[in-house]
């Protein structure tokens, strides 16, 4: 039972989830095992669609769990690594990033300080694909300067602005969650195909318990272009296009996870912004109704991002000329991602 451990239980367990890509998994395992942690406190839980001799011999070691999965849906391989795992904390790892030495000591502590603490989100070091650290990542996407708790539902609300602008429901790797509040989400955690990140911090948002939002950085993020990236190819767009598609299910399970809560606020700015995107990348995609337009200027507002806004105009422009607007948004999209990629 969660909440009372044998001296042989692990108080957290680390899931690393590799899909179609070996380059980076080695390193991933490296920096968990590097962990100031004690060892016997905390699993490994490795779960891949794919042979790789030096982590498959890893097989047999204490405190490491070996699966094979060939689901389609990340969802569903998240959900059987939550089944294999023993430690009250569920910390995730995606295979091509890494944890500072420190990051479960401080997980540990955050948890155990707080025994209704049910999500935390760190702060991220960004590296670039060969693991060098990006300095000017911040012209990207700005962080917490200073470590809050979200507890009532007024901070619930009053916090959307941070939750977005600063990254919080982004990056599974950064994501802490109490494995009690996961397994009461499992069956829905089960039908999401795509972005496992947002849907993991709406349901800690939707659910009771508090969240910490921690401005120390103790995990480091590879930026990089890759197949799990959505590779973006000018005139085809098919990874991003399919991407979406896999996400779609993921908004509707905000959408009614959120739906009447104090987390309502957040999920629909979240919900109405994956919309317009669908809308203005998918050739073919149904335009959103109007009231749409209205909620997503009120994002905009409530976020204090002004690209909502922008993405409003052109999902207009769309509706007047849908082809030359698609591939417009497709080249502006293509540019940007380029000179990110590029950093």
């Amino acid at each position: 039972m969660e909440g009372v451990r044998t001296l042989s239980e692990p108080f957290i367990s680390v899931i690393i989830p590799a899909f179609d890509r070996r380059e980076f998994l080695e390193g991933a395992i490296a920096s968990v095992l590097a962990q100031s942690f004690p060892r016997s406190d905390y699993e490994i839980v490795v779960i891949k669609n794919f042979a790789h001799p030096a982590v498959d011999a890893r097989r047999g070691e204490p405190g490491t769990k070996l699966l094979w999965d060939e689901s389609l849906a990340i969802g569903a391989m998240l959900a059987r690594a939550i089944d294999a795992c023993e430690g009250e904390i569920v910390c995730f790892l995606d295979d091509d990033d890494q944890f500072e030495p420190d990051k479960l000591t401080h997980i540990a502590r955050l948890f155990r300080e707080d025994p209704s603490r049910t999500f935390v989100h760190d702060a991220i070091a960004p590296m670039d694909r060969a693991g060098l650290p990006l300095p000017d990542w911040g012209r990207l996407r700005t962080q917490p300067t200073a470590s809050y708790p979200v507890v009532s539902a007024s901070e619930r609300r009053a916090r959307t602005s941070d939750f977005f602008r600063n990254g919080i429901s982004v990056n599974l790797s950064a994501m802490s969650v109490r494995a009690s509040l996961l397994r009461t989400v499992a069956a829905q955690l089960r039908q999401v195909g795509s972005s496992p990140d947002i849907f993991v911090f709406f349901a800690a948002l939707a659910n009771e318990g508090t969240l910490w939002i921690e401005a120390r950085r103790l995990t480091r993020y590879r930026f990089h272009s890759s197949a799990s990236h959505a590779e973006i190819d000018e005139g085809g767009w098919a990874s991003e296009a399919q991407r979406l598609a896999r996400e779609q299910p993921t908004v509707e399970l905000v959408e009614e996870m959120t739906r009447g809560k104090p987390a309502e606020t957040a999920g629909r700015g979240y919900v109405v912004e994956a919309r317009f995107q669908f809308y203005l990348m998918v050739p073919g995609a149904p335009p959103p109704g109007w009231g749409q337009f209205a909620e997503l200027l009120r994002a905009a507002r409530v976020r204090r991002q002004a690209y909502l806004a922008s993405r409003a105009l052109w999902a207009l422009a769309k509706r007047m000329a849908p082809k030359w607007t698609t591939r417009a948004y497709h080249r502006r999209s293509h540019a940007r991602h380029s000179r990110a990629g590029a950093t």
